[in-house]
Formats: C-alpha cells, sequence, structure tokens
C-alpha cells in the first residue's frame, strides 16, 4: 500500500541527556546498524542537522517547527498536533511510532506509541498544582489504549500502565531499554587512557563511588547521602561523585542535594559535583567508577544500573519498581527506606567491591533489542514486514 513506511518521531533527539532522548537515538541508531532494509524515516525539525545526530538525510522526514507559545509544557502539546495533521496529511497509511507519551485530537491512522512509566501516578506532586498536567496524563493514557500497540520499557511499567493507568495488558508488549554498542565493546584494558583523560577533566580522584541519573523527586538522593556519610563515620571510603547539574530551585520536585550534603557536614573532597557529563565520556565515567549507587525509588526502567554493568562497574540499585528486573543479583540491591541496609553494603564495597558485579543479560543490549522490536513490529497487520528487517549488522 502507499506509504507504507515507519515513521519513528525523533523530536527527543534533542534531549540528549535525559532518558526519553537516550531512547529515541537508541533506537535509531539501532535500527540504522541493524535493520537497514527495513522501511522507516525518522521524523525531524525543519532544519535539524541530521548529520550531526549520524542519521542519513535520504533516512529524514522534515516537520513542522513546534509553535512558539513561551511555555515548554504547551509547546509541546502543540507539536504533538501539529505532528499528526501533518502524518495524516502526507502519511495517511505509514506506522508511526511516537517514542514518548503522546497526544491529539487527530489521531494517525496507524501508530504505536513507547510508554516509560507513569510516575505522576505513582507520585502526584509531578503534576505540578495547575490541573492541565493531571487532565493530559488522563488524555496520554487513554490516546495510548487506543493505538494499536503500546510498547512498555519494563514488566513493571507494563503493570502499572494496566493496574494504573487502565490500558489493556493485551495491548501492551515489552521491550526492555538497552545500551548501545559505546559501552558493551569497551575494554578496560584499551579504555586505560580515556578514563585518565576523564579523571584529569573532571578533576577526580582514583577511586572513586559514582551516582549518576538525575535529581528529581523520586531519586531518593538525600537517602544516599545520608547512608555514605553514616558509612564513612565507620570506615575509610572512596569520594562520591554526583555526577549532572545539581538543582537549586526546589520548588519543583527535586532532591535538596545541597541540603542534605550541609546536613551532613560532608566537604567538597568527600562529595564532588563535577557538573554535566558529556554523551562520548559516559562510558569512561562509569568504568573509572569502583561502584555505581542508585538509591531510586521508582524507575520506568533504569539506564545507569545496565550501563555500569556493561562496562564491569560493580553496581548497587534499589529493590524497588523496575530495578530488580535490571539488576538480577539479589546482592546488589538494596531496600530504599532501610538505610542500615545500605550502610552494610556501603562498607562491604569499601573492602570487596567486585561483590557486587553484575552480568549484563543479553536482552539488554542492542542487537537482542532491535531483533525483538522487528518482531513486535511486523505482528502489526498494518505494517506487514515480510522478509525485510531481518536483524542483520550492515
Amino acid at each position: 500500500m502507499k506509504n507504507r513506511t515507519l515513521l519513528i518521531d525523533g523530536r527527543s533527539l534533542s534531549l540528549s541527556s535525559v532518558g526519553l532522548g537516550v531512547y529515541a537515538a537508541r533506537l535509531i541508531k539501532g535500527l540504522l546498524r541493524y535493520a537497514q532494509d527495513l522501511d522507516f524515516k525518522i521524523l525531524l525539525p525543519q532544519g535539524t542537522d541530521s548529520g550531526k545526530l549520524g542519521i542519513p538525510s535520504d533516512r529524514v522526514v522534515e516537520i513542522p517547527i513546534a509553535l512558539r507559545l513561551g511555555n515548554a509544557y504547551l509547546e509541546g502539546i502543540a507539536s504533538d498536533i501539529q505532528l499528526s495533521l501533518f502524518l495524516r496529511r502526507h502519511y495517511p497509511e505509514s506506522l508511526f511510532h511516537a517514542t514518548n507519551s503522546f497526544w491529539s485530537p487527530f489521531r494517525p491512522k496507524h501508530m504505536i506509541i513507547t510508554m516509560h512509566d507513569v510516575i505522576p501516578r505513582r507520585f502526584p506532586r509531578y503534576l505540578g498544582r495547575t490541573p492541565l498536567r493531571k487532565f493530559m496524563q488522563t488524555r496520554h493514557e487513554r490516546f495510548a489504549a487506543s493505538s494499536d500497540l503500546v510498547l512498555a520499557v519494563s514488566h513493571c511499567t507494563a503493570r502499572d500502565l494496566t493496574e494504573l493507568a487502565g490500558i489493556p495488558a493485551e495491548k501492551i508488549s515489552v521491550l526492555h531499554n538497552w545500551v548501545g554498542p559505546e559501552f558493551t565493546n569497551i575494554e578496560r584494558n584499551a579504555s586505560k587512557s580515556r578514563v585518565l583523560e576523564i579523571r584529569e577533566k573532571l578533576g577526580l580522584p582514583d577511586p572513586y563511588w559514582l551516582y549518576i541519573g538525575g535529581y528529581d523527586y523520586r531519586k531518593n538522593i538525600e537517602f544516599m547521602i545520608q547512608a555514605y556519610a553514616k558509612a564513612r563515620e565507620e570506615a575509610v571510603l572512596p569520594p562520591l561523585v554526583l555526577a549532572g547539574t545539581i538543582p537549586k530551585d526546589l520548588s519543583k520536585p527535586y532532591c535538596d542535594v545541597l541540603g542534605a550534603l550541609r546536613d551532613t557536614a560532608l566537604s567538597s573532597k568527600e562529595v564532588l559535583m563535577p557538573g554535566r557529563i558529556e554523551e562520548v565520556d559516559l562510558p569512561f565515567l562509569y568504568a573509572g567508577a569502583s561502584l555505581v549507587i542508585y538509591p531510586s525509588l521508582y524507575e520506568g526502567f533504569g539506564y545507569p544500573a545496565i550501563e555500569a554493568m556493561a562496562v564491569g562497574t560493580p553496581v548497587l540499585v534499589s529493590d524497588s519498581s523496575s530495578l530488580p528486573e535490571v539488576a538480577r543479583r539479589p546482592e546488589c540491591r538494596f531496600d530504599p527506606s532501610d538505610k542500615k541496609r545500605l550502610i552494610q553494603k556501603l562498607l562491604a564495597a569499601a573492602h570487596t567491591p567486585e561483590r557486587f558485579c553484575a552480568t549484563l543479560p543479553e536482552e539488554f543490549t542492542e542487537a537482542f533489542a532491535i531483533s525483538r522490536y522487528l518482531e513486535i513490529v511486523k505482528r502489526l497487520p498494518m505494517f506487514a514486514m515480510g522478509q525485510r528487517g531481518e536483524c542483520k549488522e550492515s
């Protein structure tokens, strides 16, 4: 049929430091590597330099630039509506993949949606004080329920989508997030010079422990800082590195990182804050750490755990939401409300960090994930791929 193309929403590629942008980038890069025979295009705003994103120009469909409304949230809603109208007019028979929650009164004829979590259902404070976000949360969920297929990034997210958002279980397929070859192909011996370079660039000692993954409320950073401070009273620990931008505007649902550091009297030598980390440096930042700690209360998936495992760095993650699916060794998990238990594990990691190493499951690798993605998509009646789209690395 005419225009029977898979169209992937690439608007979130500009958000390279957050999970939504990482997901879209890894999906697109994986398809470019493993499914070049597949008829797929990337939807990018007009004027985007696709070359900088590593996307060949013949894979790009330019879409209208979002309206400027002076409010990022409203602009996001308007952009979804603009895009759906564009698709209905120019690609009515194609399959549209929204890589994040999506809503428009003008629904594309064929579409799948990736849903990453239902954070506002678990933590209503994320909806803010205005009724619009609550209204749109419901709209997004109902829109997903009316789509051809919902991709959930974990079994935890799939359950939450059904139990909390009312999306029928038969509409949902689980496709776990994954790491790219920049993580899985790293070899510790070959990367030593890059690790040293990153340490020097960011002013990091050897050894160090690492937290990375954002600072919004559910990340539970104050808990981690308090446990780390108590553990330091009992043993010599490596300095703790808090990577990324530390929030200061506590009117939003953020952790009070600076307040926790003041309360625990931890010095700038004991806790280092190097700021935003460049994407190309991430694998080597992980590889240089002797432990990665991830105390989150709720994750739709949790990239830092698999990124650490991929480069062979020991991990300690909370035993909540999707994280037991990710870090499957019980030894590598802790109750995110039990400070004494985390302290015990931190003290153990100070002596034998290797006891918290875990092997990366195959399903969190790019080749496996893209193969699974193609299997899911080609089951859809409106996008029968036949023998095209077999998973072969180019």
